[in-house]
């Protein structure tokens, strides 16, 4: 059964495309956002509460299918065409004038199918399986479009070839108080401050409460930053966490984490930022972007944890610092056979706090705040970069700025640097949700702010102010497995940008399931 197991994840491999002209096959942060935001609305559709307890195999079959409409959200995408001349190569038209401009509406249906499996074989053996295609959606639709179906972006024959869509393939082994998992599985850091995603690697667990010594639980644990196995060499990360429970409903954890950059998927978040201070050049950009040659080293140590303040009032939050360093390659612009290396360092901190309060049976009001550091671009060898870089991060305060995709570098990828094109974000707001059962419907209105200034006109506005967001999410569960989610976000543009043009999306969600 391991076996399989491992000869399964050996065969999940892809190649990069993005430097070619074409959307890369790692699904990236906005896609996994977008995911996201389908996948919570028809997350509890059918959860089945009359299983037998004792079965020792569960199962999930869930289909949902999605509507969604978006205009008048600021462009913070740099497009480009590649225009093929006879005898004189290609040309690479920059769309540099749409940048932080409102994108035009646009509307498109998706759908999404998940099947997951959890199999205790023995006292001593537990597997688990999910595949997962992600947003499935036309092509068409997608900026640059691309042709044919796509899953999670990406062209959905690379996508199936690739195996990606086997989200997690594991074998846990021992017992609750000493276990080791091996094969693909999802890993958080930090609340998803920095990571929240299925990787490749192991993971070993002693929980001494279990073994009758202390409330504590230690985790080390070794994987992938990527969702391809060839990144085991390319991108390793190493987290050790330590996990202490005074009480049943309080908690505190403390974490170090490594990864390491050896291909340039990290090391391209600050090549994106870079490109800010050569917009008005299309040589300078050609030359930056026509190598994807990086590598380096990110750090994280931090604090994470939830406790109950008073009756009724929980406590979630997390902090992190961050620091390393990248090098990039990039060509040289008198002679471009020749690179030149550029070393830039990276020192960031992050944090996260919600605040729960239980007004009675069914209604919670909340407070969300939130702070990741951001700086203007680096300015060359040698400089230092102050923007928090979450390795794959869960980043869902907001459904139009996070999950709708403002949050981005200028060239899409799968590592995230805080704020537009690594500005950094701060956000600070309340929340309202009533809910019944499974059944809820949520209230969230956030502002927010860059902590560096924007690009210079004509590209930017003339302050910090990224705007107001607020948004409004309902579900309701019609049968045990049928479920309707509806969401609709607002973004009142502030200074950050040129125009102040209202900007929205909406998103219906029928979800199917069947399981135990």
């Amino acid at each position: 059964m391991l076996l399989v197991l491992l000869l399964l994840l050996c065969c999940m491999s892809a190649s990069p495309a993005l430097a070619q002209g074409t959307p890369a096959t790692e699904p990236t942060a906005a896609e996994l956002a977008k995911d996201s935001a389908i996948s919570s609305l028809g997350a509890e559709t059918t959860r089945d509460d009359s299983s037998s307890p004792g079965s020792k195999l569960l199962y999930d079959l869930r289909l949902r299918t999605a509507a969604t409409a978006i205009g008048n959200d600021p462009e913070t995408l740099l497009g480009y065409d590649v225009i093929q001349r006879p005898l004189l190569g290609p040309l690479i038209y920059w769309h540099t004038p749409e940048l932080l401009r409102p994108r035009a509406p646009r509307a498109y249906p998706s759908v999404m199918v998940s099947a997951s499996a959890e199999w205790e074989v023995t006292d001593y053996l537990l597997l688990r399986g999910l595949i997962d295609t992600g947003e499935m959606r036309d092509g068409a639709t997608l900026e640059p479009a691309v042709h044919g179906f796509t899953m999670n972006g990406s062209p959905g024959a690379h996508e199936l070839e690739s195996l990606a869509v086997v989200r997690e393939l594991s074998a846990t082994l021992g017992k609750p108080a000493v276990n080791l998992e091996v094969g693909r599985f999802r890993a958080t850091l930090a609340d998803g401050l920095v990571y929240d995603d299925f990787g490749s690697g192991a993971r070993v667990g002693v929980d001494f409460q279990e073994l009758k010594v202390a409330p504590l639980r230690v985790d080390l644990t070794a994987s992938t930053v990527g969702q391809r196995v060839k990144n085991v060499e390319s991108n390793p990360m190493l987290v050790l966490r330590a996990q202490y429970d005074p009480s049943l409903l309080d908690s505190v954890g403390f974490f170090v984490a490594g990864a390491r950059d050896h291909n340039g998927a990290l090391s391209d978040v600050l090549r994106s930022s870079m490109a800010e201070r050569v917009l008005d050049s299309p040589e300078r950009l050609h030359a930056l972007f026509s190598e994807d040659l990086g590598h380096g080293q990110l750090g994280y140590a931090g604090i994470d944890g939830q406790f109950v303040l008073a009756k009724a009032l929980l406590l979630r939050a997390a902090a992190v610092v961050s620091g390393g360093q990248f090098t990039l390659q990039a060509a040289n612009l008198q002679n471009p056979l020749l690179n030149d290396q550029l070393d830039v360092k990276v020192r960031a901190a992050a944090a996260d706090a919600e605040l729960h309060y239980g007004l009675g049976r069914h209604l919670d009001l909340a407070g969300y705040g939130f702070v990741l550091s951001g700086g203007s671009p680096p300015t060359g060898n040698g400089d230092t970069y102050h923007a928090f870089i979450g390795l794959a991060p869960y980043w869902v305060w907001t459904g139009l700025f996070f999950s709708g995709g403002l949050n981005q570098s200028l060239l899409a990828n799968r590592a995230a640097a805080a704020g537009i094109h690594g500005h950094g974000v701060a956000g600070l707001g309340p929340g309202l949700e009533l809910r019944d059962g499974n059944n809820m419907l949520e209230l969230r209105a956030i502002w927010l702010q860059a902590l560096a200034a924007p690009p210079a006109a004509p590209i930017g506005g003339t302050g910090n102010s990224y705007g107001l967001e607020v948004d409004l999410r309902g579900q309701w569960n019609a049968w045990r497995w049928l479920g309707v989610g509806l969401e609709l976000d607002v973004l009142i543009p502030g200074t950050y940008f040129p125009e102040a043009t209202l900007a929205y999306r909406a998103l219906s969600v029928l979800s199917v399931a069947y399981g135990n």
